[in-house]
């Protein structure tokens, strides 16, 4: 008699696989993409006179997984989508920030209302 694996070890195997790749998505997630770059664009938006007079005073920040960041050493880019709540209302910032000399800055900025309207940020 050869030895076989039953639907229930596959099953098993298969759940904990998944399980352990949504924990890696996770902790990458959190710790690179929400690194200190998100804590640059998070001051930006709260701190943004444009930004807070068309939604309000920001209560939620929500980076997409669209986004994007690259770096190494004290050189790297960032292209972050952000879905934006204030108190009156809700949009998505998009934002491109470069990191030189190792700190990171904002070099361009939009941000677009619930309604689609496109706000050029500075």
């Amino acid at each position: 008699m050869g030895k076989t694996i039953s639907l229930k070890k596959i099953g098993t195997i298969a759940g904990i696989t998944i399980l352990l790749i949504a924990v890696a998505v996770g902790l990458f997630y959190q710790f690179f993409m929400k690194g200190v770059p998100f804590e640059v664009a998070s001051k930006y938006a709260n701190s943004n006179r444009t930004i807070v007079d068309a939604l309000g005073v920001i209560e939620n920040l929500d980076l997409s997984l669209f986004s994007d960041l690259s770096y190494a050493g004290p050189a790297g880019d960032a292209h972050y989508k952000i879905f934006v709540t204030g108190e009156k209302g809700t949009g998505v910032l998009y934002i491109d920030m470069i990191k030189q000399a190792g700190e990171w800055k904002v070099v361009h900025a939009n941000l677009f209302t619930s309604n689609n309207t496109k706000i050029p940020l500075e």
